[in-house]
C-alpha cells in the first residue's frame, strides 16, 4: 500500500475526496519519516511541531521515575495520531518518550500547515475535535477505573456490567487498549480473564464476545 491510499484511510482525512486531498498534501509541506525497531522518536519534553500519524508499525510510550526505572505507559499501533491534545496547548510538548517498536512509518504535517487545513475544510476541523474528544473521555474512564475499583476483576466486571446487553459483552477495543484503559499489563488482564472463565463467573464466546454467568461471584 503506497503512502496516499495509508494516508487516505486515517480519521482525519477519510471524509475528503481524493482530489481534495491531493491538493491538501501538496500545500502542507508534510514528511514521511521512517524509524527502525528500538530507534527513539521523542524524548519527555520535546517540542511539538508536527501533527504525526503512525502509518505503519508501532510505538510505545514511556516515563522514567525519580529511580530511573521505565513505566511503560501507552502502546500506539498504525493509524492512531500521537499525542494531539498537546499540539495547540500552551506547552506543546511531549508528555512521554516515544520509541519504536518495530520499524515504524510517520506522518508529520507542520503545526502551521495543519491549522490551515482545518480551516480550509470543516470536515478536517470536525474530526480532530471528535478525535481529541473521544481520547479525553477515554482518559477519564481509565482515571475513573484507577481510583474507583480496586482490583483487576472489580475493573473487568465494572467495565462489563456497563457495556452488556442481556448479559453479552462486545468489547470495543483489543486487549491491549482494556488493560491499558484499566492502566494494568496485558498478562494480568489475560490472566484474570482466564480465571474468571475457570471460575464460571463469564463465558467466552470469540474473541470479542462474552457472556456474564454470575454477577455475584464477580
Amino acid at each position: 500500500m503506497n503512502n496516499f491510499k495509508k494516508i487516505a484511510q486515517l480519521p482525519l482525512f477519510k471524509d475528503l475526496t481524493t482530489n481534495q486531498l491531493e491538493i491538501l498534501l501538496t500545500n502542507s509541506h508534510y514528511l514521511i519519516k521512517k524509524y527502525r525497531k528500538g530507534a527513539s522518536i521523542a524524548m519527555r519534553g520535546d517540542h511539538i511541531s508536527h501533527l504525526i500519524y503512525l502509518l505503519s508499525g508501532s510505538l510505545q510510550s514511556t516515563m522514567n521515575d525519580i529511580n530511573g526505572n521505565v513505566k511503560q505507559i501507552e502502546r500506539f499501533n498504525h493509524f492512531e495520531i500521537i499525542a494531539p491534545a498537546f499540539l495547540f496547548g500552551e506547552q506543546s510538548v511531549f508528555p512521554v518518550n516515544l520509541i519504536a517498536v518495530e520499524n515504524s512509518e510517520l506522518l508529520m504535517i507542520p503545526k502551521d500547515q495543519f491549522l490551515l487545513m482545518m480551516q480550509q475544510d470543516q470536515a478536517i476541523l470536525m474530526a480532530f475535535l471528535k478525535l481529541i474528544s473521544n481520547k479525553t473521555q477515554l482518559l477519564t474512564k481509565k482515571i475513573w477505573f484507577s481510583f474507583s475499583k480496586r482490583t483487576i476483576r472489580e475493573k473487568i466486571m465494572s467495565y462489563f456490567m456497563q457495556n452488556s446487553i442481556n448479559d453479552t459483552v462486545k468489547l470495543k477495543m483489543n486487549l491491549t487498549q482494556l488493560a491499558q484503559l484499566f492502566d494494568i499489563t496485558r498478562p494480568s488482564l489475560s490472566r484474570e480473564l482466564r480465571k474468571m472463565i475457570k471460575e464460571g463467573i463469564i463465558k467466552q464466546i470469540d474473541s470479542k464476545n462474552y457472556q456474564i454467568i454470575d454477577i455475584l461471584e464477580g
